[in-house]
């Protein structure tokens, strides 16, 4: 559904899209949520974990790594919720690589 907004609101959407230039500084408000501050730590778990499943080198192993990055979904605390599971399931991945 499209929203449609007055003439009014132009000056709103120009600061916000001057905006951009704050994101990922110490100014931008938006990136002091939990869940974004989460989602800047992501990536670096996420290819952490890929890299070490790589020095293994057992394909299936590092493809249920790589499999792991569909269980990040959602918004706000879906989102969170999924990123535990993520970070769980990585954890499982872990101890069964070093078991074996």
């Amino acid at each position: 559904m499209k929203l449609s907004f007055s003439t009014r609101w132009r000056p709103m959407f120009r600061l916000l899209a001057a905006g951009r230039r704050l994101r990922g500084t110490p100014f931008d408000f938006f990136g002091w949520a939990k869940v974004r501050r989460v989602e800047r730590e992501l990536p670096h778990e996420y290819l952490a974990a890929l890299s070490a499943s790589l020095d293994a080198k057992d394909l299936a192993h590092t493809q249920q790594v790589a499999e792991t990055a569909e269980l990040m979904r959602g918004f706000e605390s879906i989102k969170l919720r999924n990123i535990d599971r993520f970070r769980k399931r990585l954890a499982e991945l872990a101890v069964s690589k070093d078991s074996e």
